[in-house]
């Protein structure tokens, strides 16, 4: 496993670690989550940028490996709507959907390697 892969897991499981608590505390109308979720929030923007960034020839602009589709919009409701459990929901699935693409590129990653590899012994 690479230093990326285990910095992205140490900060997925820190998600992991609150969303219920999250959860909860929207269902019982309690105001200490507002701290949780911005904390949760700046997590998810730390991890978003890990993956690095490519030229999206299409759109003709930048856009995160890690970054789920229409994410600056979605993080965006997240932050105004912090008070509103959709801005959990929403939270909930940006994390879900980043967990599998940087699955997909960690594994991209690691054929890659091994047809490197198999290349160099043959």
């Amino acid at each position: 496993m690479s230093e990326l892969e285990t910095i992205v897991l140490a900060h997925l499981q820190q998600w992991e670690d609150v969303k219920e608590e999250i959860r909860v505390k929207y269902a019982n109308r309690d105001a200490s989550v507002h701290a949780l979720l911005q904390a949760q929030i700046e997590n998810y923007e730390t991890l978003v940028t890990l993956g690095g960034t490519f030229w999206n020839e299409a759109r003709e602009e930048e856009w995160y490996v890690f970054g789920p589709l229409n994410e600056a919009e979605r993080i965006e409701f997240v932050k105004s709507k912090y008070k509103s459990h959709y801005a959990y929901v929403q939270l909930n699935a940006l994390f879900e959907e980043l967990r599998k693409k940087a699955a997909m590129h960690f594994a991209k990653q690691a054929r890659l390697q091994r047809k490197l590899e198999k290349e160099q012994k043959g």
